[in-house]
């Protein structure tokens, strides 16, 4: 037998036993183990555990020395919508591999201080967070999480100055981030950078094409060759930067008003635009302003947009996600509170109209989170309230089911303007503030659905 399958076998059995000492952490029931009886039978057990424990580490210790340098494979399960190309950085065969188990993890805590109005993207191994407003201000360092090993390292220092409220995107090899503002400053930004982490370094971005300053507020896809921008302080124009040709084009008139806290999904050909309020130049003078109910689809293809059915719901600062049939819209405010209308509703592309989706079992919410796995749509966190505090709870929706199931609750304390990203097994939450409190949060953790 092959040094590398010895190697294998070792580790395999350590994880089992790893795996039979938190058995009685699983959020799950486990099958009884018959156990002798009173302090002896604990002895005993505990005995056989660490002779097992201290026989597979020795062996494994004496395989590495007589093999320094081999390299232990890890295969990871990539998310269905990444593009990835990046190669998974080789993980330490000294660091021992996390496995997922359904249910709530919490994260090892990050070197970033607590925010909110940061960005996060998934890499297919890492989660790179980046930006964001902190107690202090904005900030511009970052960290990248690998939940394979439950570790996080710190970024080089962005080419950028401190921000928060830009888009980021994950282009396969890099992490663009475009925008964003100082609110401390005042200062507005059209500039970028894209960061590389296979070569841990960044490079500048020629600056969005924008007369006005780019702001924040605007949204963000990436095609699978360009990252396409649109809306927000910016008003109702829209950019594609080619990270190929280093180069942005503008995008045709959309016909949507100008608009802040809509959101944007990249259906696999299009992107499509939904909702939001009136920017802030363009906002009504009297009362609440209006929330929207209007979108419009963008094809990159033949660069042209087309308008979309009006929605049943007028929202902003909701969320929404793609599910590779539908656009489900969940929360969000509307004028004078969302709590008269239902909480989501689904748009079919192919169908070209709306459908409402069965009442959640969650409280009216606004900047919440929401991500598709293989086969549901996870929503969790937000804010309500007037004042508005956070929120700790979510669902699950299934649109094969048209039902929603009850999330258990997780270990995080309340928050809004959070991140939440899925890995292809796990949904990954971040950062965020209560709002009632005014703390932001500097912790996270993983939320993987069975099966």
């Amino acid at each position: 037998m092959k040094h590398n399958d010895i190697e294998s076998l070792i580790r395999h059995e350590l994880r089992s036993i790893a795996t039979a000492v938190n058995a009685s952490d699983s959020v799950y029931p486990q099958p009884p183990v018959r156990r002798a009886k009173g302090p002896a039978g604990r002895r005993l057990g505990a005995g056989l555990l660490a002779s097992a424990v201290g026989a597979a580490a020795i062996a494994l210790l004496v395989l590495r020395e007589t093999d320094k340098g081999a390299n232990v494979e890890i295969t990871t399960q990539p998310s269905t919508a990444d593009t990835s190309t990046f190669t998974v950085p080789t993980v330490d065969a000294s660091t021992a591999v996390v496995e997922a188990r359904p249910g709530w993890r919490l994260m090892a805590r990050s070197p970033l201080s607590g925010r909110r109005g940061h960005t996060a993207v998934w890499t297919g191994a890492e989660m790179i967070v980046w930006g964001g407003r902190a107690s202090g201000g904005p900030d511009k360092n970052g960290a990248a999480y690998d939940p394979r090993v439950d570790r996080w390292r710190s970024l080089p220092a962005a080419p950028l100055d401190a921000r928060h409220g830009h888009v980021a995107v994950w282009s396969g090899s890099e992490m663009i981030v475009v925008g964003g503002r100082n609110q401390r400053s005042g200062a507005v930004f059209s500039d970028g950078a894209a960061y590389d982490p296979k070569r841990d370094q960044w490079r500048r971005l020629p600056s969005a094409p924008f007369e006005a300053r780019l702001g924040d507020q605007s949204t963000a896809v990436w095609t699978g060759d360009e990252m396409i921008l649109w809306g927000g302080d910016v008003g109702a124009a829209g950019a594609a930067y080619s990270p190929s040709t280093d180069r942005w084009r503008i995008l045709p008139s959309s016909g949507l008003t100008a608009r802040t806290g809509h959101t944007a999904v990249w259906t696999g050909s299009e992107m499509i635009v939904w909702g939001g309020i009136p920017s802030a130049g363009t906002r009504l003078s009297q009362g609440d302003p209006e929330m929207m109910s209007d979108g419009a689809r963008y094809s990159a293809q033949h660069d042209e947009w087309r308008p979309i059915a009006r929605s049943p719901l007028t929202r902003a600062f909701h969320a929404a996600s793609w599910t590779g049939q539908e656009m489900v819209v969940v929360g969000g405010t509307s004028k004078g509170g969302a709590g008269g209308q239902a909480f989501a509703a689904a748009y079919d592309i192919e169908a070209g109209r709306w459908r409402t989706v069965p009442s959640a079992p969650l409280s009216p919410r606004s900047f919440l989170t929401a991500v598709s796995t293989h086969s549901a749509v996870v929503v969790w966190g937000g804010e309500a309230g007037s004042p508005p505090h956070g929120l700790d709870d979510g669902a699950s929706y299934s649109p094969i089911a048209n039902s929603w199931t009850t999330l258990p609750m997780s270990m995080l304390s309340a928050r809004g303007e959070h991140t939440s990203v899925w890995t292809g097994t796990s949904v990954l939450i971040w950062g965020g503030e209560d709002e009632g409190s005014g703390t932001p949060r500097d912790d996270g953790a993983l939320f993987t659905p069975v099966g």
